[in-house]
């Protein structure tokens, strides 16, 4: 969105107070989202780093996640569109599944992950993941029924 057209955005907001509340709501929850999904990542650099030597693919995963967290995060502060939040959600979903399987079942050549809910880097991560899915879900919702 240009900055002239966030212009005119602001002017109907100015005008419209249904409009004003959606669009503060709207960047409430980027922003929440935002700094969720900065979270995650930074969770994820060490693990990263660490397992990219003894587990190759899943250091490969974990920096293929931050990569995807900051892809996200920069398109939430761009733009916030449905398609946007609906890859958000997928992501943070797509992350709680992984770590539950992880600490589940186990992952090849990660077993020692079992049992190891109470991880402090997982758990913060797990934190912000369900931060950012029910963020997502609400904006999700919230636009099926705006409509």
């Amino acid at each position: 969105m240009s900055i002239e057209q966030l212009d005119k955005v602001g002017e109907v907001a100015d005008t419209n107070p249904a409009s004003a509340s959606r669009i503060r709501r709207d960047r409430i929850a980027r922003a929440v989202a935002v700094l969720a999904l900065g979270v995650i990542a930074a969770a994820h650099v060490p693990v990263a780093v660490d397992h990219i030597g003894e587990i190759p693919y899943l250091g490969s995963a974990f920096y293929a996640l931050v990569l995807l967290c900051a892809a996200a995060l920069g398109s939430l502060v761009v733009e916030s569109r449905t398609a946007v939040w609906r890859g958000v959600l997928v992501l943070a979903l797509g992350s709680i599944v992984a770590y539950v399987v992880s600490r589940t079942v186990g992952l090849p050549l990660a077993e020692d992950d079992i049992g190891d809910w109470a991880n402090p880097l997982g758990a913060v991560s797990v934190a912000a993941e369900l931060v950012v899915a029910a963020v997502s879900l609400s904006v999700l919702h919230r636009r099926r029924h705006d409509r």
